[in-house]
C-alpha cells in the first residue's frame, strides 16, 4: 500500500518535484491495482514554476583533471582495484550500493588487512511537517527503495572527471531478473591541490612538500527528489574517507505567502523555509548509517580479534610549583560490551586496535574513527518513525560480528514496528573485548532549508574518516618520491615585501 502525492507536469518541466499539488494524495494498493482512498485537504495555489528563461552566466575557461602519463590504478576481474599501496574488492548490492571488501595496505611488502567489508547500511529521512500529507514522509531510503537499485548513470566531466573509469553494473529487479546500469560507478584519482605533507624553513627559499593525490570510488543513487553522492576515498597517507553528499531538489509544498511580510507567512513557515513565492521546503533530517567490519591486521575468528578503545581527553590540574596551572591527558578505556556509544561529553576519539600484535615501537596497531557530523535523532522514543530507525539515536554502535546482522534498521524496515536492527542486535550486550567486532557509524544532518537550496540544492558534503593510529612505524607517505610542485621559490619575494 502506497501513499502517493500529486504533482503538476503539464508544463513539460524537468523540475519534477517543483510544483506539488499540495493537500491532495492517494492511497493505492499496488498489488490489487486499486485506489483505496483519495485525501483532499483543501485547495492551495500551485507554486510558481522556476523561470525557464533564466540567462546562464558567462562560462569559465575549462578546468580539467587528466592523467597525462596514464592511470596509476588497475581494475581487474570482478572489480578488484589496486592503487599505490591499496588493494580492495568492490561489488554492487541492490540495497546498500557499493560494498568495499578485503581492504589491504601494502606496508613495505606486507599486505596488511584493514577491513573485511564496509558499506552503507541504511538512510533515514524524516520530515518535520505534522500535516496529514507530510507526517508519513519518514523514508528508509536504502531499506525501502535500494541505493543500488536506484543508482544513476554518471555524467562524464561533471559527476566524475572525464578520464575516470566508468563501470557498468548488473542490478536485480523486482522479478528476479537483472538490468544493466551503464556508468553506474566511477573510479578516478585526483590531485586535490593540497599538500599531503610539507615543511619549510623561513631561512631557506625552498620547502619539502608532496602533493595530495587520492583515489575515489563514487556512486550516485537518486531517491525521489534527492540525489545522494557516496564516495570512498583512499589516500597515500593510509586514510580512508567516507563522504556523502546531499544534492537534487528540495521537497516543497505550496503555501499562500509570497514573502515573509505576508500575514500567513509565520504559520506557513512554522515547519519549513520560504524558498520562493508560495513555496515552502519543510525541515527534515538525513541519517546515513555505515557498517564497518574492520579487521585490523587480519584479526578474525579464534586466532584473535579487535577491541574498540575510547581515548577521552581529561583535564589535569598541575602542582602549585609548576608555572602552568593545567593541561590535559588521555584516558584510554576499552569498550567491553555491545551497545550504542555516547559521543557526547568529554572530548576525545575512538580507535579499533589489534590487542594481539605489537608494532616495532610496542604499540597495538589501530585504526582511528574520526567522526564528522554527529547530529542524532530528536524524535520521541515512542514515535513510530523513531521506533523503526532506532539506530539514529546514536552516532556510534558496536556489535559482535554475526553474518546476518547487516542492516541498521533490520531486514524489513518497511513493515517494522520497531526494535529491529541495531537496538535488537545489541540487546544481549555480548562481550566485545578481543572479538570480531563491527563498528556502525551514523552521519547525521539536520537540514534547515535555505533560499539557496532552490530551485536546485547546492551539493552539501558530510562524512567521517578512518585513519591509521600507531598502525605504521612512521608516516606512510614519507617515502613518496619528489615529483611536480615539490619546491617553492616564494620566500625571497616574501622577505623583500616585508622589508
Amino acid at each position: 500500500v502506497l501513499k502517493v502525492p500529486c504533482y503538476e507536469l503539464e508544463t513539460g518541466t524537468s523540475h519534477l518535484y517543483g510544483r506539488p499539488i499540495t493537500g491532495v494524495f492517494a492511497v493505492i494498493d499496488v498489488e490489487e491495482k486499486r485506489v483505496l482512498d483519495v485525501i483532499d485537504l483543501g485547495a492551495v495555489a500551485l507554486p510558481p514554476q522556476p523561470d525557464p528563461r533564466r540567462v546562464a552566466r558567462a562560462a569559465l575557461k575549462p578546468v580539467q583533471m587528466t592523467s597525462a602519463l596514464g592511470r596509476n590504478y588497475k581494475i581487474s576481474g570482478a572489480i578488484q582495484v589496486e592503487w599505490d599501496n591499496w588493494s580492495f574488492h568492490m561489488r554492487m548490492e541492490r540495497r546498500v550500493g557499493p560494498v568495499i571488501s578485503l581492504v589491504r595496505y601494502n606496508d613495505r611488502g606486507n599486505r596488511r588487512l584493514i577491513a573485511y567489508q564496509m558499506s552503507l547500511s541504511e538512510m533515514f529521512v524524516p520530515y518535520m511537517d505534522p500535516g496529514a500529507d507530510w507526517s508519513y514522509r519518514t523514508y528508509m531510503d536504502s531499506g525501502e527503495f535500494g541505493a543500488g537499485f536506484l543508482m544513476s548513470s554518471l555524467m562524464a566531466g561533471s559527476d566524475c572527471p572525464a578520464d575516470a573509469a566508468y563501470i557498468t553494473m548488473a542490478v536485480p529487479n523486482d522479478t528476479g531478473r537483472s538490468f544493466p546500469v551503464r556508468r553506474a560507478a566511477c573510479i578516478f584519482e585526483r590531485n586535490t591541490g593540497d599538500p599531503l605533507w610539507r615543511h619549510g624553513n623561513p631561512a631557506q627559499p625552498t620547502a619539502l612538500t608532496r602533493p595530495q593525490v587520492e583515489l575515489v570510488v563514487r556512486m550516485i543513487p537518486v531517491m525521489g527528489n534527492t540525489d545522494y553522492i557516496i564516495d570512498w576515498v583512499f589516500t597515500q597517507g593510509g586514510e580512508i574517507e567516507i563522504r556523502t553528499a546531499v544534492a537534487g531538489i528540495a521537497a516543497v509544498k505550496g503555501v499562500a505567502a509570497a514573502t515573509m511580510d505576508d500575514p500567513t507567512a509565520a504559520n506557513d513557515t512554522a515547519n519549513g523555509t520560504l524558498v520562493a513565492p508560495g513555496t515552502v521546503a519543510p525541515m527534515h533530517d538525513h541519517f546515513f548509517n555505515f557498517r564497518l567490519d574492520l579487521d585490523v591486521d587480519g584479526a578474525r575468528g579464534s586466532s584473535g580479534g579487535n577491541t574498540l578503545i575510547r581515548d577521552a581527553i581529561v583535564p589535569k590540574r598541575l602542582p602549585q610549583a609548576n608555572p602552568r596551572r593545567s593541561l590535559w591527558v588521555v584516558e584510554s578505556t576499552p569498550v567491553g560490551t555491545e551497545g550504542p556509544l555516547s559521543t557526547r561529553g568529554r572530548n576525545g576519539a575512538w580507535r579499533v586496535i589489534n590487542p594481539n600484535l605489537k608494532t616495532a615501537l610496542g604499540h597495538n596497531p589501530g585504526i582511528q574513527i574520526v567522526l564528522g557530523n554527529q547530529s542524532v535523532s530528536t524524535l520521541a522514543e515512542d514515535d513510530d518513525p523513531q521506533k523503526r530507525a532506532g539506530f539514529a539515536a546514536s552516532t556510534l554502535w558496536l556489535t559482535r560480528y554475526k553474518p546476518r546482522e547487516l542492516f541498521a534498521a533490520g531486514d524489513y524496515p518497511t513493515q517494522s514496528r520497531g526494535g529491529g536492527g541495531l537496538p535488537g542486535y545489541v540487546a544481549d550486550r555480548e562481550n566485545v573485548l578481543n572479538q570480531d567486532v563491527v563498528v556502525w557509524v551514523t552521519v547525521g544532518i539536520n537540514h534547515i532549508p535555505r533560499v539557496e537550496d532552490w530551485p536546485v540544492i547546492l551539493t552539501d558534503w558530510y562524512g567521517f574518516k578512518l585513519r591509521p593510529f600507531n598502525f605504521f612505524d612512521e608516516n606512510p607517505a614519507y617515502n613518496i618520491p619528489a615529483g611536480f610542485a615539490t619546491t617553492t621559490t616564494g620566500a625571497p619575494l616574501l622577505r623583500k615585501s616585508i622589508e
